[in-house]
């Protein structure tokens, strides 16, 4: 009888101490009823920062505290993007498009798009952020544009040469 009864206070008392303890920490709510966000942080105490949101294909899709003059290559690489590590072959690369999203009078507006490899190579401008800005990565696979070379052409020519010539010899030995 004894232990019937600890038995029963074993999972009650559990059930009273999971119903005392506090919520989860972690998320903060912004809003009442909106979504949980959650905050990253990278800059050095004492400098002014702004927010940036980044999304897409990053390691942490988050709200950004980030030091005001980060250079975008900075950002980039804090956010950790994405789809490059996929593996490039004869006729595909990986590419990754970022697009910039900036709030005006009008609303959200596209204010930059650009490749990654072009604002690496300094194809595309650097872009400068600006607080609320909203940074979305997007993986691609781009296929590759294929040139037809004097290599390509003769092996093609060698290839159907060569069938021909079979056709011919198997139909001369009826």
């Amino acid at each position: 009888m004894r232990s019937k009864t600890i038995r029963t206070l074993i999972p009650l008392s559990t059930l009273l101490l999971v119903g005392v303890l506090p919520p989860r920490a972690g998320a903060q709510t912004t809003e009442p009823g909106g979504y949980d966000e959650q905050i990253c942080e990278f800059y050095k105490f004492g400098v002014d920062t702004i927010e940036v949101y980044a999304w897409g294909a990053v390691a942490k899709p988050c709200m950004w505290q980030v030091a005001k003059d980060i250079q975008f290559v900075d950002f980039v690489t804090v956010v950790q993007a994405r789809g490059l590590d996929v593996a490039e072959t004869f006729d595909t690369s990986p590419q990754v498009d970022i697009q910039i999203y900036r709030t005006t009078q009008s609303g959200r507006a596209k204010v930059f798009e650009a490749s990654l490899e072009d604002i690496l190579s300094s194809l595309a401008p650097t872009p400068v952020l600006e607080n609320g800005d909203l940074v979305v990565f997007k993986p691609q696979v781009k296929r590759k544009r294929r040139i037809v070379t004097f290599r390509n052409f003769t092996a093609v020519l060698g290839t159907a040469s060569t069938v021909v010539l079979l056709y011919l010899r198997l139909s001369q030995g009826n």
